[in-house]
């Protein structure tokens, strides 16, 4: 049961996150709000704190690494931003050594059955260190980035071809958008005999607009960067881990792939203890060969 939640970055990722869980969860006892910059700690804090409806008996605080350490679940949204022209790979070390800082000041004593929420890039990779460096199983780490993005953005181009095409739902073709935020794949159903099944397939193909849909280019030059969107997918996934939507919710997520030997984004199902398992896609060997090697060629 998730009581208490830790939000590590009290940035506008983070203010927003922290907003969306306060009016979607109403059974939980504590949020705390860690960042390194005491002003923006605070500013954040007090600004939320006006927000807690008087229905709820939440507890708004600003929080300690060491208390975020033994909180239910934490929310990484701090992140280590990429400067204009910095190579991929600088950028990832910087930010798994900022991850390192982190979990050295959560350590010693971190609650092994917390759940740990990734909120930021390079997920892949910080999902990756957090398995080999915290001590939680892996089940229990998994990772809200990019290619989440892509399945959400997927899902709502669906139901507008559903609309203006007057698709039956129950012709619905479920497809998934799996692997590195930096080049994500659209696994479509394969197998299908039902003439007509195939026929609506390929029609969904047709229309697709391909993967220029993926990008958040836009955002970022109007705004800077994207939060509603992401804190959102962020307050739907804490809602399954905390029980509140169903009892599971399948959902694209960062986490460790056994038979790939590597973390990358896949359909899990969640629920209250995490990852419960994954959506069996039943990929090609052609699939199954691009997934690993995009996902090691990050």
């Amino acid at each position: 049961m998730i009581k208490t939640i830790s939000i590590i970055g009290a940035g506008s990722l983070g203010g927003t996150v922290a907003y969306a869980l306060l009016t979607t969860l109403k059974d939980i006892k504590e949020l705390l709000v860690v960042d390194m910059s005491p002003e923006i700690l605070q500013g954040q804090v007090l600004d939320l704190q006006d927000a807690v409806s008087s229905a709820t008996t939440t507890t708004v605080r600003a929080g300690t690494f060491k208390e975020a350490a033994r909180s239910d679940l934490t929310i990484l949204t701090a992140n280590s931003p990429r400067q204009d022209e910095e190579a991929r790979g600088k950028w990832v070390a910087r930010s798994l050594q900022f991850m390192q800082g982190i979990l050295g000041a959560m350590s010693p004593g971190m609650n092994d059955k917390m759940l740990f929420l990734v909120a930021i890039e390079p997920v892949d990779e910080l999902v990756s260190l957090l398995r080999t460096s915290s001590g939680l199983g892996a089940k229990r780490i998994m990772g809200v980035g990019c290619t989440s993005m892509c399945q959400r953005r997927f899902t709502r181009w669906y139901r507008e071809y559903q609309l203006a095409n007057k698709v039956n739902a129950s012709n619905d073709v479920t497809c998934w958008v799996i692997g590195s935020g930096a080049a994500p794949m659209v696994v479509w159903p394969s197998g299908i005999k039902d003439q007509k099944e195939q026929s609506d397939l390929d029609n969904v193909k047709k229309q697709w607009p391909g993967s220029k849909m993926f990008s958040s280019t836009l955002i970022r030059e109007k705004k800077g960067d994207a939060w509603f969107g992401p804190s959102a997918l962020i307050a739907e996934t804490v809602q399954a881990l905390a029980g509140v939507s169903t009892s599971t919710s399948t959902m694209v997520l960062c986490a460790y792939q056994p038979d790939l030997k590597l973390c990358t984004s896949v359909p899990c199902v969640i629920g209250p203890q995490g990852i419960q398992s994954f959506i069996d896609l039943k990929l090609t060997k052609d699939e199954q060969k691009t997934l690993g090697s995009m996902a090691r060629r990050r």
